[in-house]
């Protein structure tokens, strides 16, 4: 039945035409129109309640609800939707946390809990807003990534105790520290009762025995330090990670990569050969040094050994590095060729005898008995209890030495040979002084001097 009122009656009709329209769209197809003739449908019976309120419009207001309750049926699923999409986006993510490589495990619990607080907010809001919506099936995803992702997470902490584990073994075994007096609290262990010279004429001259002892015993434990690492660790696995490039240097086998500890491996590898590489070109240079033994001094024995050793190690735990197996098979004949302290020291003997025969007496620029008997005076004061051969002048006059004001004293350059207790003679290039005191020179003194032993037929 329609209103009375001439006005309710056009509004009555027009809400009519209304439904008619509504009725013939699609709300999932055209949800803008279908929610424009439902907003027609609510003016009409507004106005019509206005101009004539006696009249029943709960037929009309039903038709309405109908309409309305399918465009937010519509709409509520529409918006589901959208936030499940949401949803399982942020749930894709943790494929992606899974996978990664780099990771921070100092924290586990921390991580975890970083890692699912976003997406645990989400899930909150979304059945506050579909509060009718089962959501076990999202809560349980989260959980299953949580356990996961821990695993993951101790793995990996694992995993790098490992590689710390291996890279301490590395320097542990491999960087060998030098090994000398230097090295412990108590000199005279090393030294016993003696004060070293380096005399290299001097084949009974050594330090106390039992620093000799200790000294040994410590070398001979790097052998057994190795042999322990190379049956800890899998090198042939280790050697697989790398190649070695022209320059020495190395770079992964595969440069996909995406294992954490091969990663780590690599990265620690690369450094550490880098720093190899730098000492390889120094190689030739270092050996040639080795081979030309120096004076006899106990320490300079070891620590030639403990570095012949460490690159003689370097070639068994990198064996795919040709280049530190060249260095280190000419380290072996070295290390070798030393054999022990007793046969150091008689290579020590001839090669200063050697080099004794071609060490020649420099010539005199001039003679001058006052200045050669002021040398002589100055040398036997250093106390040696050496016997002088000979002093040779090695220039024409004194070289004076000033001040801004006046002279301080004056200088000259002697060559003195000199024998001593044990019958071996040595040459001495050194530099006499003497100060200048209120116009008149004091006693001469040796100020500086470097020597060697020169064979007296030579002198």
């Amino acid at each position: 039945m329609e209103p009375t009122n001439r006005a309710a009656v056009t509004y009555y009709r027009t809400f009519q035409k209304a439904l008619e329209k509504i009725a013939e769209i699609d709300p999932a197809v055209k949800s803008a129109a279908y929610k424009s003739q439902l907003s027609q449908l609510e003016l009409n019976l507004k106005n019509i309640k206005k101009i004539e309120p006696g009249y029943d419009t709960s037929g009309l207001e039903a038709e309405i609800e109908k309409y309305k309750s399918t465009i937010n049926s519509q709409d509520k699923s529409k918006s589901l939707d959208k936030d499940l999409l949401a949803l399982n986006k942020g749930l894709d993510y943790f494929e992606k946390i899974l996978k990664e490589t780099k990771l921070n495990f100092d924290n586990i619990d921390l991580q975890v809990k970083s890692a699912v607080e976003p997406i645990n907010r989400d899930i909150a809001i979304f059945k506050k807003n579909h509060p009718d919506y089962n959501t076990v099936e999202l809560e349980n995803k989260v959980f299953d990534f949580q356990n996961k992702f821990r695993e993951k997470l101790e793995g990996t902490k694992s995993k790098n105790s490992d590689i710390n584990d291996l890279k301490k073994d590395l320097e542990y075994v491999i960087k060998l520290p030098n090994l000398g007096w230097q090295d412990y609290e108590d000199d005279d262990f090393i030294y016993g009762s003696h004060n070293p010279t380096g005399n290299p004429y001097l084949p009974d001259y050594i330090w106390s025995q039992a620093g000799i002892d200790k000294l040994q015993s410590i070398l001979d434990s790097y052998p057994a330090r190795l042999t322990e690492f190379l049956a800890k660790y899998d090198l042939n696995e280790l050697n697989t990670l790398y190649t070695t490039k022209n320059d020495g240097s190395i770079e992964p086998a595969n440069e996909n990569y995406h294992d954490h500890k091969t990663n780590t491996l690599i990265s620690f590898l690369r450094d550490y050969v880098r720093k190899i590489s730098s000492e390889l070109k120094e190689a030739k240079n270092e050996l040639a040094s080795f081979q030309e033994t120096g004076d006899f001094i106990v320490e300079n024995y070891f620590n030639k050994k403990i570095h012949a050793l460490r690159w003689i190690h370097l070639s068994k735990v990198f064996v795919k590095h040709t280049k530190i197996a060249e260095v280190a098979d000419k380290f072996q004949e070295v290390y070798d060729a030393y054999g022990n302290v007793a046969n150091y020291k008689e290579l020590i003997r001839q090669n200063s005898v050697k080099r004794a025969k071609s060490v020649k007496m420099p010539k005199a620029a001039k003679h001058d008995t006052e200045i050669e008997a002021l040398a002589k005076t100055a040398f036997e004061h250093k106390g040696w209890n050496e016997e002088v051969l000979k002093v040779n002048l090695l220039g024409q006059d004194w070289r004076l030495e000033r001040n801004s004001e006046w002279i301080i004293g004056r200088v000259y350059d002697v060559a003195i040979a000199a024998k001593q207790k044990s019958g071996i003679c040595m040459l001495y290039i050194a530099t006499m002084r003497q100060e200048d005191v209120g116009g008149r020179y004091s006693a001469p003194f040796i100020s500086s001097y470097s020597s060697k032993a020169i064979a007296e037929e030579n002198i």
